[in-house]
């Protein structure tokens, strides 16, 4: 039989609001951060409103094809490679080709792409996405040269080779550069991206970027060379960013930016996307294929962070190749004085006289995980260090010491991964033996999968073998931020046991991604089950937030780029509008505190499920959270219902003092089922918004209807 307690219909609950029962402590707004990784097309076009691909003809990193983060907009499988064609260039008519050596931008090989004709017309293109519903003018920028013919032609198509945009661009015997060639397109095209989900589950709809080619045409007898091509949209801010991502950005209340990744952080060389971009090599990317062009480095990004107004958190790879030194090194480019190191004055010859002042670092990611560059499985060697590598405390004494002003986080294993291949508990004491008086702080991912597809169970299995339904699964996925709360409490007193004062928790990367059944409903990033998750995961991060003082969300949809994997996500997504209800009142430049809140109402078992979540009790199908500001002018709750069958009639009492009171009420609810993924990129259909304003009864008391997976904000003013 099932362990849970499924109501059988409609449920009551009673929140109590314990308004003399505050922290000492105000909730931080930094737990509304974004993480962004050179990965897929996040960075390409999604921050940096590049998009060609393989710009310098360099020869393509097939080493790790993964559909969802390939660096292509299209499967590379549904590209073929072509014999002397830089990938994923392709040919266009008659002609010879070669990838020579010696051109003006790219790897160690400086390679280039060599057209020969003989009177025939012939090029190379590359199928292109473009947000021709934003913008229709590109800006095109390529350095070429020829013999034997005048000029070469460059061409922005439809799939069938109409030419919609063209310049002719001259050539000599030696190679120019043209910068900001203006391709004005005509209209929108006619064919659209498919964005289609993971598996096809997620979401099947197109994406609104329209299909295109980039050509370059030359037509006689002789040859053209070409290289260092790139293709900006003409609406980009500054010339170099996304102004959708920025907008999203804004919008979401983003209050700090996590970068360079994730796994892509444990391999990046920081030196490769500093100084003039002419300069920057283009280098390989091995954590996920393809390559990097290293546009969007260290200046780069803190202009990004300066722009929105947020903190800037850089992570250091923890990896043979890279040490102490270069992370020091790194610090000091950022931080150092350009009249007094050597690093500070490097960052004046390339333009930037004025310290970047990046106060936040991090050290390593998931270094325990043996996908990971620098990975290790021993735990005090990541700590200490070994006879053949550095430890954070070395890292920490080399950055610290360049800038004793750094706040400096060390990575940890999840602590709800108890029972994943490394042990965490065995992780949190080595860091907390070794470094605990150093490192301010650890950075933590933690990601909700259910049965992964790849475990030896399957969800469909899990279901049969206890005589439970797809709901119960994914009920159990969806209330377990309650237990990671737990493990969040765990980790602090943990660390207080170590004597670490003030600590500090980064939830660096999280998410709901959920494997499931065959033919099941859905529970992802598009639906409003998904948004109630989110709703949880952020009580969690309020009601711990003593320690709990940073988290971004992976996927939050505050980027814009069309991507194979089901990542082209809307800021219309329910959990966008959960953090905008969670954002517009703790990030809204007051001090709120965390109220204690009692729970009374049905509650479930969480069985044990996969390899992250144990057997847990008396867990709430009611969420709540209650923070009041700093002067006790202003209250608010946040509810979240996580029955995904039932509504519940919730009773909300929020203190007699509140008796009288004007009460504001925004309830996010499906408009159909909670496993509905919404479509359209122009208006909310998955869910709607239900706005209302009362008095709370002379008890003060209110009562709140909620729908299942419903999320809904109490403001009292």
């Amino acid at each position: 039989m099932t362990d849970a307690q499924p109501t059988d219909g409609p449920f009551a609950a009673a929140v109590t609001v314990d308004v003399d029962d505050r922290s000492g402590w105000s909730v931080s707004p930094r737990i509304f951060g974004a993480y962004v990784e050179h990965y897929g097309r996040e960075i390409y076009p999604g921050i940096y409103a590049e998009h060609a691909t393989n710009n310098s003809f360099e020869e393509w990193n097939f080493d790790r094809k993964t559909a969802e983060r390939s660096r292509l907009a299209y499967d590379e499988d549904a590209i073929p490679e072509h014999d002397s064609i830089a990938y994923p260039w392709r040919p266009v008519g008659d002609a010879d080709y070669e990838t020579p050596s010696g051109g003006v931008h790219g790897g160690e090989q400086r390679r280039f792409q060599r057209v020969t004709v003989a009177d025939e017309a012939g090029g190379v293109s590359q199928r292109i996405p473009l947000p021709d519903y934003r913008t229709a003018e590109y800006d095109l920028s390529v350095s070429v040269r020829g013999e034997g013919v005048d000029a070469v032609e460059a061409r922005l198509t439809t799939l069938d080779g109409e030419a919609l945009a063209s310049t002719e661009i001259p050539l000599t015997g030696e190679w120019v550069r043209h910068e900001d060639l203006r391709l004005a397109l005509a209209g929108e095209s006619d064919a659209r991206y498919p964005a289609e989900g993971t598996d096809g589950r997620f979401r099947d709809n197109s994406a609104p970027h329209g299909e295109f080619r980039l050509q370059f045409v030359v037509e006689g007898e002789g040859h053209v060379d070409l290289d260092w091509v790139t293709l900006m949209s003409g609406d980009a801010v500054d010339g170099t960013f996304n102004p959708e991502m920025l907008e999203r950005m804004e919008e979401l209340d983003v209050q700090s930016i996590k970068w360079p990744g994730g796994n892509f952080a444990s391999h990046y060389r920081w030196r490769d996307g500093v100084g003039p971009l002419e300069d920057r090599p283009v280098s390989e990317a091995p954590g996920w294929g393809g390559l990097e062009p290293n546009f969007l480095g260290t200046a780069e990004y803190v202009e990004l962070c300066r722009k929105l107004g947020v903190e800037p958190m850089i992570t250091v790879g923890w990896w043979e190749e890279i040490g102490p030194e270069e992370a020091a090194d790194w610090v000091e480019y950022c931080n150092g004085d350009p009249e007094e190191t050597e690093m500070g004055a490097l960052r004046a010859e390339h333009g930037y006289e004025e310290p970047f002042d990046v106060r936040y670092w991090e050290i390593g990611n998931e270094v325990w995980g043996p996908w990971q560059f620098g990975h290790t499985s021993d735990p005090w060697e990541f700590a200490r260090g070994s006879d053949d590598r550095e430890g954070v405390d070395a890292y920490d004494d080399a950055m610290t010491a360049v800038d004793p002003e750094i706040t400096v986080f060390a990575d940890v294993l999840d602590p709800s991964y108890t029972r994943f291949e490394a042990d965490a508990d065995e992780w949190a004491e080595a860091l907390f033996t070794e470094v605990g008086d150093r490192i301010d702080g650890v950075d933590t991912h933690h990601y909700n999968f259910g049965i992964r597809r790849s475990d030896d169970d399957s969800p469909e299995e899990w279901v049969e073998e206890r005589d439970a339904d797809p709901i119960d699964y994914m009920e159990t996925l969806v209330a377990y931020p309650t237990q990671y709360e737990r493990e969040l409490a765990g980790l602090a007193d943990d660390a207080g046991a170590h004597g670490l004062d003030p600590f500090v928790i980064n939830v660096g990367e999280w998410g709901l991604y959920p494997h499931l059944g065959q033919d099941w409903p859905e529970i992802g990033m598009g639906t409003t089950a998904s948004a109630a998750y989110t709703a949880g995961m952020f009580g969690a991060f309020v009601r711990q937030g003593e320690a709990v003082r940073r988290a971004s969300h992976t996927h939050m949809p505050v980027k814009q780029f069309p991507d194979t994997g089901g990542s082209n996500s809307s800021p219309l997504d329910p959990v966008a509008r959960v953090q905008r209800l969670y954002a517009e009142v703790l990030a809204d430049g007051r001090s709120w505190h965390a109220l204690g809140v009692d729970v009374d109402g049905p509650t479930r078992t969480l069985p044990e499920l996969g390899t992250r979540i144990e057997r847990m009790e008396g867990v709430p199908y009611v969420d709540a959270t209650a923070v009041v500001t700093d002067a006790g002018e202003e209250l608010a709750v946040f509810l979240a219902n996580r029955n995904l069958s039932h509504e519940g009639a919730v009773t909300v009492d929020l203190g007699s003092a509140a008796a009288g009171r004007s009460v504001a009420v925004d309830a996010l609810e499906p408009t159909g089922s909670p496993h509905d993924v919404q479509e359209s990129r122009s208006e909310p259909d998955a869910y709607r918004i239900e706005r209302s304003t009362g008095t709370a009864s002379d008890d003060g008391t209110v009562e709140v209807t909620l729908a299942p997976s419903a999320v809904a904000r109490l403001r009292v003013d």
